[in-house]
């Protein structure tokens, strides 16, 4: 049913709505911030208020403006425009908002004045339907693409591919007639477009060698930059635009997928001169050979690709999976093995210590293990399996025989193995009785344990020595600072620098030794997983390097006590997905690129053996990497070729290469270089460019961090206005200075947004309340994680749960999700009486409102009023038996269960007038709203981008550096 706002005290039917009490600043003060200097400015006030709403609009129920379209093209289609948008019954809380504008007009766009303030007019209710539902079907969203291999399923590949083709034609008359400005100040960001299908690329006709669409690369495997590349570097420089390719090339298969299809005839045809794979994008030449499409060498084309040896017939060779998909794996042949396939090997060490203990975290990791222990891939009875514990000494467990057997080594200055490794590292399914045992005992043994020490750099030594001959992976948890032996560290946490510009060096490294042992993995094989349980300082920092160079992940649980079935359960959840993850091991990954391009820089969590060849112990699914590229001559030929080849063994011991290749036309247009550019691969990259994040990590260079953090925020906010700067001065025939407007291509028109989304990161935002911990697992999740945990991680997607529609959490008819509608991050759409969830990819966020109606409160969490609603973290809602309850948990489990990735989406609770940790919490996250916790913004024309602007205040800097 729908709540509306409640009637006074004295009615007490529902049923019908009153008009709210205005908002006041003294109930939202983070809402209403105090009014900034009088710095001359357009748009909206330096108070960080949008623009008014229209006496004749219905707030909760209108539709964002779809903007100018350009000539030819329809608008992107969104979970907004696919349908209507449910029939709203309530009415619009009457605020104050700057009166509209009465100066010239540039663009369609007024200039603002200072503002003077009014109440819009009260909209008249919709009439409610008798059950209290909207009659109108909310749009449905299929929130996570699918891989693109079923040309029959309404999936991302078949849906995408058909809307390319057609865009192409589209994108090709916008060219013809120029790009369209879209004006950015004195409109809401269109956040339906954030989730658009990337710019197509207009390639020229017969590019491929067969007309399957499944030649264009699925962007969630590789999307670039640009989908059209400067012939030049003059061009592209003129442009500041970057070039680079961002690239998921494991990402998770789900059961609605279809795999990535699999060449097993081991019939792997490469260029004789650049190595290159052949691939959609090759010609066949009349004398039996083929035509690199990357070097232009011609080679003969194998008796195999034709010819299947094993059933004695013919080929088809225009169906061969090599030539119709841009992404394929072989099955690789002998000679791509130096060994034989790695099996699986898991070492664990568990911190014993008596923090762990007093904490929980030593008793979760145990639990934890023995959850996820049939997990493990085994199909291949190969899987093996080693135990270590550490205090101030390290304890190894032998698993042989008929029960396990504690072995204590004390002296760590040179640290050994007290028995064989066939002893302390074993068969899986050979020891389970054993093992079994062990996990058992573990959950008491250390119960008693007053030891304060913390060995974990003699443990990671020893764990190496066991798994090195093989290769494996190594899963420390840690609860407390490593103090005992080699790898020792001390506190370094001053929360006097937070924010400042000396914080960055509490972000190095405060030991050489993990780097050192990191190549040494890396050399072996052995990847390094990190969970830390902080109830104190946990040097994030410095715990990461090992993953960072291992292909490892790093996993943080801040003031962490097994106390909270919450945090337990998260704990485990994650641990559970991390060991039964199918990964990759002993891995290499390579990209090439055809003449006129070259590969500059690589990001994300790796080691570079040779310039162009990153070496990955281990693969994890959905870990994200980018690689810059630059364009070092020239480029005379129609298109370019960006090939990426991953080389790696599977869990079920099998040797496998992943290729994958696009195809992008060249230009020597500038407006079609802009019409063609992905804005969200464009912030992905900025923000691994950020010369922060580069500083946190120029321990690669064994140089020490003199950069700040406001280089970082200062890099970001450059790039966003280079960017805007170079389209109106190049695009659009007149340069930026004088012009009353702020104006960029369709495509690009959230770039803005998602750049203030980084500078509001915790990864950037300049604030004494982000901790140096806090901040650093904001910085690798940045550099880790895919698209589409990326974008709600810098605009987190917000629902309104009071007023949705009774077909939310249904099926439709092409058995997709049905989602409420998104709402733009702002306070404007916070209503008192009202209920909001808002997900970050890492946390949900459940806000009710001061006066939440009763029966809300009732059918949603079983409280009889607002003021009986508990808050902070839950595991999950309360299971009643009312439809709107059903329907926002199936909500919530969707949430969870659609978003790819190793981490378990939190749930808290916040009430408005509550916990103001836990306000200020939800609050941090309406990115278009100003931040108050963020240094003074002093006016619309200060020298630095601040986190505290509003998204209005944002564009007016930008506005004001563009002239």
């Amino acid at each position: 049913m729908n709540y509306p706002p409640p009637r006074p005290p004295i009615a007490r039917n529902y049923g019908t709505s009153t008009p709210p009490i205005p908002a006041s600043p003294q109930q939202y003060p983070e809402m209403y911030p105090r009014a900034a200097s009088a710095a001359p400015h357009l748009g909206p006030s330096p108070s960080g208020l949008r623009p008014p709403v229209m006496p004749h609009q219905s707030f909760q129920g209108r539709q964002p403006s779809p903007g100018p379209v350009p000539p030819g093209r329809q608008p992107s289609p969104n979970f907004m425009q696919r349908s209507p948008s449910p029939a709203q019954s309530m009415q619009r809380a009457r605020r104050h908002y700057p009166a509209a504008a009465t100066g010239p007009v540039v663009n369609n766009q007024a200039s603002v004045p200072p503002p003077q303030f009014f109440s819009p007019a009260q909209v008249p209710t919709q009439q409610q339907s008798p059950n209290g539902y909207s009659n109108v079907s909310p749009p449905a969203q299929s929130p996570t693409p699918t891989l693109p291999y079923n040309p029959n399923s309404n999936q991302l590949y078949g849906s995408a591919t058909q809307s390319m083709s057609n865009l192409s034609l589209n994108d090709s008359a916008q060219m013809a007639n120029g790009p369209v400005n879209v004006p950015l100040i004195g409109q809401p960001p269109h956040i339906e477009d954030l989730y658009a299908s990337p710019p197509s690329s207009d390639l020229p006709p017969n590019s491929a060698v067969t007309n399957a669409p499944t030649t264009h690369c699925d962007p969630r495997l590789k999307r670039c930059t640009l989908n059209a590349i400067p012939s030049t570097d003059g061009l592209l420089r003129k442009s500041k635009l970057p070039l680079a390719v961002v690239m998921t090339p494991y990402p998770t298969v789900c059961p609605e997928d279809t795999e990535i299809p699999c060449v097993s005839d081991t019939s792997v045809t490469r260029c004789d001169r650049c190595k290159a794979y052949i691939n959609p994008f090759v010609t066949f030449m009349s004398s039996g050979r083929w035509r690199c499409n990357m070097c232009s060498v011609e080679n003969e084309v194998p008796p195999s690709f034709d010819y299947d040896y094993s059933t004695q017939q013919q080929v088809d060779r225009w169906s061969r999976p090599e030539l119709n998909y841009a992404c394929v794996e072989y099955l690789a042949p002998t000679e791509y093995m130096v060994r034989a396939p790695q099996p699986p090997v898991f070492m664990f060490i568990i911190d014993v210590s008596s923090n762990a203990v007093k904490s929980g975290a030593a008793r979760t990791s145990v639990e934890s293990i023995m959850a996820a222990i049939d997990q493990l891939p085994n199909e291949s009875e190969r899987t093996k399996i080693g135990i270590m514990t550490i205090d101030q000494a390290v304890h190894f467990y032998t698993l042989l025989g008929d029960e396990p057997t504690m072995l204590t080594i004390s002296d760590l200055e040179d640290m050994y193995l007290p028995r064989p490794a066939t002893d302390l590292l074993v068969n899986l399914n050979e020891a389970r009785a054993v093992v079994d045992d062990l996990l058992e005992r573990l959950q008491t043994m250390h119960d008693n344990n007053t030891s304060v020490g913390n060995a974990l750099g003699p443990a990671l030594r020893a764990a190496y020595k066991l798994v090195s001959p093989t290769g494996g992976k190594i899963v420390c948890m840690q609860s407390t600072l490593p103090t005992v032996g080699e790898g020792s560290l001390s506190v370094r946490e001053d929360p006097k620098l937070y924010g400042t510009n000396k914080e960055s060096g509490l972000l190095q490294p405060g030991s050489p030794f993990y780097k050192l042992l990191a190549k040494d993995c890396s050399k072996t094989h052995v990847c390094v997983d990190m969970f830390l349980f902080g109830r104190q300082y946990s040097d994030v920092a410095t715990m990461n390097v090992i993953p960072h160079y291992t292909g490892g992940k790093t996993h943080f649980y801040p003031m962490f006590s097994a106390n909270n079935v919450t945090q337990a359960t998260k704990v485990k959840e994650e641990i559970k997905h991390l060991l039964g993850e199918k990964i990759g091991m002993e891995a290499v990954m390579k990209t090439r690129t055809s003449p006129g391009l070259i590969c500059r820089e690589f990001h994300g969590h790796f080691t570079t053996r040779q310039p162009d060849i990153m070496a990955l112990p281990n693969v994890p699914r959905d870990q994200t990497y980018v690689v810059e590229l630059g364009i070092e001559e020239e480029i005379k030929a129609p298109t370019v070729y960006i090939q990426t080849a991953l080389l790696f063994t599977t869990c079920e011991g099998e040797r496998r290469l992943r290729v994958v290749t696009i195809c992008l036309p060249v230009t020597t247009s500038l407006s079609q270089i802009f019409t063609s550019a992905d804005q969200v691969a464009i912030a992905h990259t900025i923000a691994h460019q950020g010369k922060y994040l580069i500083a946190i990590y120029m321990i690669t260079m064994n140089k020490a961090a003199t950069t700040k953090i406001a280089s970082g925020t200062d890099h970001i906010a450059d790039s966003i206005v280079q960017i805007c700067k170079a389209y109106g001065k190049e695009v659009m025939a007149s340069t930026a200075s004088g012009s009353a407007h702020l104006s960029i291509c369709d495509n690009l028109k959230l770039l803005p947004l998602l750049g203030l989304g980084l500078l509001k990161n915790d990864a950037f935002r300049q604030n004494s309340n982000v901790s140096s911990d806090r901040r650093a697992i904001s910085i690798i999740r940045l550099r880790t994680m895919p698209t589409d945990i990326f974008l709600p991680y810098l605009y987190p997607r917000f629902y309104s749960l009071h007023n949705m529609p009774q077909e939310v959490g249904g099926m439709d008819e092409n058995n997709r999700f049905i989602m409420p509608p998104a709402l733009n991050l702002t306070s404007e759409k916070l209503e008192r009486y009202g209920a909001y969830l808002l997900e970050n990819g890492q946390d949900m966020i459940l806000w009710l409102g001061k006066d939440c109606v009763p029966q809300l409160c009732m059918d949603l969490l079983g409280a009889p009023n607002i003021d009986a609603v508990k808050t902070g973290m839950v595991s999950d809602l309360p299971t009643l038996s009312n439809p709107f309850s059903s329907r926002v948990t199936k909500l919530i489990e969707h949430i969870r269960s659609s978003r790819r990735g190793a981490d378990y989406l939190s749930l808290f609770v916040v009430k408005e007038e509550g916990d103001q940790g836990l306000r200020a919490m939800f609050l941090s996250h309406l990115m278009e709203d100003r931040l108050l916790s963020a240094p003074n913004v002093a006016g619309m024309h200060q020298e630095s981008a601040n986190a505290g602007m509003s998204y209005y205040q944002w564009l007016g800097f930008v506005r004001a550096k563009c002239q």
